[in-house]
């Protein structure tokens, strides 16, 4: 008895990569448990091919709004540069960058680098892919209604305490 369940068992795991599919193969893809790949990187880079299959298929209505939401925030944070300039930008890095290549082109390269890292991790992590679009379309809706209308409305006491604090 022991013999034919030890046969049946690699037989099932032989055909397992073959057999699975629906929900079954998606829960293995997306915790990455996959064969391919020894290293550490291998591993990611498995995971991301295999979560990667059917991706935009999945989430292109969340894909679709997070652009737009980026491009929201984009576009009026290019507004606000211009007149107040790059040193006036609340993110570190999108502060740097605009200051090493202008006001424009900066927030470009800036925004196109977060869009970037938001595709990776939500392949990576699919199945809290959503949660994360959600927090990211929301974070840059605010961030564009902050660049446009919010900065005179709404300044959070830390913002004023570290402006103090920094100039």
């Amino acid at each position: 008895m022991a013999g034919l369940s030890a046969y049946a068992g690699s037989i099932s795991s032989a055909r397992h990569a073959e057999v699975l599919t629906g929900s079954a193969r998606e829960n293995m893809l997306v915790t990455g448990q996959t064969q391919q790949g020894s290293g550490t990187a291998g591993r990611i880079a498995a995971r991301l091919r295999e979560n990667g299959r059917g991706y935009v298929r999945r989430y292109w209505v969340w894909l679709v709004l997070t652009v737009l939401a980026a491009l929201a925030d984009m576009a009026t944070t290019i507004h606000f540069m211009r007149a107040a300039g790059p040193q006036a930008e609340g993110h570190p890095a999108i502060r740097l960058v605009s200051m090493a290549l202008g006001p424009v082109l900066g927030p470009v390269l800036g925004k196109l680098c977060q869009l970037a890292v938001v595709i990776l991790l939500t392949v990576y992590l699919r199945r809290h892919a959503l949660y994360i679009f959600v927090a990211v379309i929301i974070l840059y809706a605010w961030a564009a209604w902050y660049n446009l209308w919010g900065c005179d409305l709404y300044c959070p006491r830390l913002l004023d305490w570290l402006e103090h604090l920094l100039g």
